[in-house]
């Protein structure tokens, strides 16, 4: 572990971190097990702030973190692009981002097929453009794309700002990672660009997790829009728009585009709905334990929980706070809450197995 710290710092050090973002820096790191907390200086034990891939203020300082599960399988520039990703984060943290979103609420989205239909040929788009060098032609295809978002804004009204936060926050994140990627090795840079055009391709389970494809849309529309010489530079400490909203405007509207996979992506939201009932019917079938009280919800893992009605799962883990304690209280997964309906911060019960 401490050699595969020492390989991923010696890449950091190569990462022109300026040239990716007016005033951007590297911040410490630490890379941790179950047991173990590897910092640049020394190792320490596992404390329970180190939760998920993150940023986290640690000793007074924002740091970024990446959970390591099996260091012989880790690819030292990967790592090294993905907790410059996470950089990114602590310095949207320091500067006081405003944009984050509110993942619970999100919970929430509105299943529409048109708007599902829409969002996959946007998708297409972006893809289109991302691939295309010829400015002119990449500037046509973001114009039809913000035809399709204006048509979309429309049909989920307000729902829609939280992509926009996903692809502000996280796509901004990862587009600096994948800059930073590209610096370090080119061709693992293109394979990677690759994956994220079969994740906006997918016509099943990943077009209905709005976070994951937020996170994979934001960076691909800002490495379209970086093509295109379509300024995008903000002064985070300052800005509440998104970045979308802040494009927009300088982006003429096209035509929106033409429906494809109609078909397979009926049968994938059908699908996805019988799954999702199906996942709460047989955690319950298991007659989990339930503990009443009230609580509110202070930690979750965002890429890992799912709402029907007044139900929440958790697949790995959530923190919940009691009105009379200081220290919350951490639940391991799977889990489901039991939430206020006038408030889906608010738990009035959790079931664990």
């Amino acid at each position: 572990m401490r050699l595969l710290y020492d390989k991923v710092y010696e890449q950091i050090c190569k990462v022109d971190f300026e040239s990716l973002w007016d005033g951007f820096h590297a911040y410490h790191f630490a890379l941790y097990t179950n047991d173990t907390v590897y910092l640049k200086n020394k190792t320490v034990d596992y404390e329970d702030c180190f939760l998920g891939n993150t940023t986290i203020k640690y000793d007074d300082e924002q740091i970024a973190i990446w959970k390591i599960d099996d260091y012989t399988k880790e690819d030292p520039v990967i790592l090294a692009a993905n907790m410059v990703h996470e950089m990114f984060h602590a310095y949207q943290y320091e500067l006081g981002e405003k944009r984050f979103p509110n993942d619970l609420k999100a919970l929430d989205y509105p299943v529409s097929l048109e708007n599902i239909l829409l969002k996959y040929a946007e998708n297409q788009l972006i893809i289109k453009a991302v691939k295309e060098n010829d400015k002119k032609k990449v500037k046509e295809y973001l114009s039809d794309f913000i035809a399709s978002r204006k048509r979309r804004k429309e049909i989920v009204k307000e729902h829609i700002d939280y992509e926009y936060c996903i692809e502000t926050v996280e796509g901004m994140a990862e587009y600096i990672g994948l800059r930073a990627l590209k610096q370090l090795d080119a061709e693992k840079y293109g394979n990677k660009i690759n994956k994220y055009i079969e994740n906006l391709s997918d016509t099943s389970a990943v077009l209905f997790d709005n976070r994951r494809l937020s996170y994979f849309s934001g960076a691909l529309l800002l490495l379209a829009l970086h093509k295109a010489d379509i300024p995008f530079h903000h002064d985070i400490s300052k800005e509440s728009h998104t970045v979308y909203e802040l494009v927009s405007e300088n982006i003429s509207c096209g035509a929106l585009p033409i429906y494809t996979c109609k078909d397979a992506i009926d049968a994938s939201l059908k699908y996805y709905l019988v799954n999702k009932q199906k996942l709460f019917s047989e955690f319950f079938d298991k007659k989990p334990v339930c503990t009443e009280n009230s609580f509110t919800i202070c930690g979750y893992d965002p890429m890992n929980i799912v709402k029907l009605d007044n139900h929440i799962w958790c697949k790995y883990f959530v923190m919940l706070k009691e009105k009379a304690k200081d220290v919350p209280l951490l639940i391991n997964g799977p889990v489901v809450l039991k939430v206020d309906n006038s408030d889906i911060t608010k738990v009035i019960a959790y079931y664990t197995i």
